[in-house]
């Protein structure tokens, strides 16, 4: 089986510093199926999630990595996910 990675290039929004992808504000559930998400190599400096405290985020069977909040507002960190909210994790990892 063939395993899919996507590669995210562009910042998505600046909530709490850069983001690849939409701001989580609500029940959001992603099945990986083994695939990877990740910041494309040349890509600028953003982190790939922002989990808002409203939302909740769960990842099951996915990895994330290469995200990078370097130049983010002190305090505003986060590598691959930011989370203010809820955040779950299962069969994945997370990497820098």
């Amino acid at each position: 089986m063939t395993q899919s990675v996507y590669n995210l290039t562009a910042v998505d929004n600046v909530t709490d510093g850069a983001n690849g992808i939409p701001s989580i504000t609500s029940d959001i559930t992603i099945v990986g199926n083994g695939a990877i998400i990740e910041r494309g190599s040349g890509a600028p400096a953003f982190r790939l999630f922002h989990v808002a405290a409203n939302g909740s985020l769960t990842l099951e069977d996915l990895t994330v990595s290469g995200g990078n909040a370097s130049g983010a507002a002190p305090g505003d960190d986060g590598g691959a996910i930011y989370n203010r909210g809820t955040l779950i994790l299962t069969k994945g990892s997370i990497g820098r």
